[in-house]
């Protein structure tokens, strides 16, 4: 099972622990934690946007579309499209955890480059910030 699904992004790749702290602001909108529908946060690995899309259906799982902008990476749009599965609202992560990622492309389906191992615990050990946004 995987806790989020990758639906899209521009240019610059989107590092694995910038996605885990972009799900964990995700997971505390979908719980109630978090009521607005678009935040600013900002963490120690990285600060950004997210947006709350649609409730919808991606593959054959039902969920939750999210949109991130983590501003511009080497001059290149640092956004992803991202899909949290309702059985996943609740998974937890511990330091301990191995998550490992691998991307694949779009166009295709094939796998580029290798499965990539995720640093669980600098994201669990960094300070989380979340903050309304001016605009609606």
């Amino acid at each position: 099972m995987s806790e989020f699904f990758m639906v899209n992004w521009t240019q610059a790749r989107v590092k694995p622990e910038y996605m885990l702290v972009a799900r964990r602001v995700a997971t505390q909108m979908l719980t109630g934690i978090i009521e607005e529908d678009k935040v600013n946060f900002d963490h120690d690995l990285c600060a950004g946007r997210l947006t709350r899309g649609e409730k919808g259906v991606f593959g054959t799982v039902g969920g939750t579309f999210f949109t991130v902008d983590f501003g511009e990476h080497n001059g290149r749009p640092h956004q992803a499209v991202f899909f949290v599965p309702r059985y996943a609202v609740h998974l937890r992560f511990n330091d301990d955890d191995i998550v490992t990622v691998q991307t694949y492309e779009s166009n295709t389906g094939k796998p580029v480059g290798y499965p990539q191992d995720v640093d669980v615990k600098a994201v669990k050990r960094g300070t989380l910030k979340v903050q309304r946004t001016n605009s609606g």
